[in-house]
């Protein structure tokens, strides 16, 4: 049984013993139940993208100028160095040739060029 149901059947038991002090006691003690299930519930979803959050950031390698990601071995990226580290959002950026053919990176996000590769 639940804490819910096992309030449910104390608060009835008060009713019928018609003790009003008892009954609003316990209405309050009840209430309070809720809002601290409501805060459990928030602080596990905080618990989880932070752990989430903490997994990316140890996947992720910096060549000095762009972010990778490294997971299994496989490489993954490039991701935008700036909305990493402002804002702890991993932006893929796109690749795309100079017009001397250098191969260069933009996040279409921020807009920012994050250098060349290889050149």
């Amino acid at each position: 049984m639940g804490i819910i149901e096992n309030f449910k059947d104390v608060l009835k038991l008060a009713d019928a013993a018609n003790n009003l002090d008892l009954y609003k006691k316990l209405a309050e003690l009840q209430n309070s139940v809720f809002g601290l299930q409501e805060e459990n519930r928030e602080l596990k979803d905080q618990l989880g993208r932070l752990t989430d959050q903490l997994s990316t950031q140890q996947s992720l390698k910096h060549d000095g100028e762009r972010y990778w990601s490294e997971k299994d071995g496989k490489r993954d990226g490039p991701f935008c160095s700036v909305c990493w580290d402002v804002d702890k959002k991993l932006v893929r950026m796109r690749g795309y040739r100079t017009v001397s053919g250098v191969r260069d990176y933009v996040c279409y996000y921020c807009g920012r060029h994050r250098g060349k590769a290889g050149g």
